[in-house]
């Protein structure tokens, strides 16, 4: 008998150092210090973006390649800026290309772009022709410099014929009127008849 509550006392010591274990560790888990602060902002920043509408890939290159359709963009911005300043807003030049597989022709400036940051601000894309006319329609028609008549052309080859025949490809500009790309979160890509599409960075 005396045997029997010897092992019952010793059997409920053991319960009772379980216990406390147990409890010591939920106590050493409650006091740590809250790692998750909740969602972080996420940035994506620049890059090579990609989305497809059926048989059609889009290609949005962020900021664009340095080549002379973007140089000629810039130095156009820049001289008629230096010939009437302004309050400007800063832009940055993009590139897309549109690669035609569907058996019908497309146009590139059926598609559009647009960006969100963190901050929840929202900018949507321009032709690079468009924000060129606008620019060119504000130099006065006597200006000597010739810029007005390099606006004309610069414009002129940017609308050249855009059509994209089946099994072709075309790049073409765009222009965000944002001085960088600083805290970019996610990027959509437009198609007139096929509704938005959020873009995947490559």
């Amino acid at each position: 008998m005396r045997r029997l509550v010897t092992l019952s006392l010793s059997f409920f010591v053991i319960l009772v150092l379980l216990a406390g274990c147990s409890s010591t560790k939920q106590a050493t888990k409650s006091t740590s210090p809250n790692t998750d602060t909740g969602v972080k902002a996420t940035s994506t920043g620049s890059g090579t973006y990609t989305a497809s509408f059926g048989d059609i890939q889009i290609t949005l290159t962020l900021p664009a390649t340095e080549d002379a359709t973007v140089q000629a963009i810039k130095a156009f911005s820049s001289k008629a800026e230096a010939l009437k300043p302004s309050n400007q807003t800063p832009i940055t030049l993009a590139s897309f290309t549109v690669k035609n597989g569907s058996s019908n022709s497309t146009r590139c400036e059926m598609y559009t772009f647009s960006l969100t940051f963190n901050t929840g601000n929202q900018v949507d894309g321009k032709q690079a022709s468009e924000v060129v006319g606008n620019i060119q329609n504000a130099i006065p028609s006597s200006d000597e410099s010739g810029l007005y008549n390099e606006g004309v052309d610069l414009y002129n080859k940017l609308i050249e014929p855009t059509d994209i025949m089946p099994g072709t490809s075309r790049t073409l500009y765009c222009v965000f009127q944002v001085a960088d790309l600083a805290g970019l979160k996610k990027v959509f890509a437009s198609y007139y008849s096929a509704g938005t599409k959020e873009m995947k960075k490559q």
